[in-house]
């Protein structure tokens, strides 16, 4: 079962890195 854990988790993460790049380029856009 952690085998299976390890793939989703990383698939979360992707998930949750693009929200971050948007964040970033917002900013860069608001300075």
């Amino acid at each position: 079962f952690q085998h299976h854990q390890q793939p989703q988790q990383q698939i979360i993460s992707s998930h949750h890195q693009q929200p971050t790049i948007r964040c970033n380029r917002s900013k860069l856009n608001f300075i």
